[in-house]
């Protein structure tokens, strides 16, 4: 019996510490601070109702909004995002929300030319013809190596997101397009 409480607990260790995390674009349709969820329409037109918990981190926005009246912890309605979410049955918890467009994030489309995982780059080719190196974040390096990388590269159109640090072009994430 020890035996099995024991692996039990194991199995429940490494199952929930390897929960993958996947991206949906969309718009906030609706802030509940009451029950720490939001709800996103996707871009496909789903709709995914996120949980909101205490290591959830929120990206880019304006400060103001982290205090404004109608909105939590920077989330408001009619914001454009990108949600990084694990899910365990049919909960979606939140695990990084990056507010897209007004500023914060800036996107730039092209051809995937060179992903390298192990240095953490990203290169795609712009419809002008230039190369643009974008250095990738945990996050996207993380999801570098899930199918998306893998789909991109087959399609070759890519959409990175990214931010401006000390000089460097940091993607944050990237979404394949057809």
């Amino acid at each position: 019996m020890r035996k099995l409480v024991i692996l039990g607990s194991l199995f429940l260790l490494f199952s929930s510490s390897a929960m993958a995390i996947t991206v949906v674009e969309g718009k906030i349709e609706k802030v509940d601070s009451t029950t720490k969820t939001f709800l996103v329409k996707a871009k496909d037109g789903t709709e995914h109702t996120f949980h909101f918990v205490q290591q959830t981190s929120v990206r880019g926005g304006e400060v103001a909004d982290a205090t404004a009246k109608d909105s939590f912890h920077g989330l408001k309605e009619g914001s454009d995002v990108a949600v990084h979410y694990t899910a365990k049955g049919t909960e979606e918890t939140a695990q990084e929300v990056d507010h897209l467009g007004g500023g914060s994030m800036k996107s730039s489309e092209g051809e995937l030319v060179h992903l390298d995982k192990d240095a953490k780059t990203i290169t795609i080719k712009s419809q002008d013809g230039t190369e643009h190196v974008y250095h990738l974040s945990n996050h996207a390096a993380d999801e570098a190596g899930k199918d998306i990388s893998d789909a991109a590269q087959k399609s070759g159109k890519i959409t990175v997101y990214y931010t401006e640090h000390a000089g460097q072009q940091i993607a944050h994430f990237f979404t394949k397009n057809f």
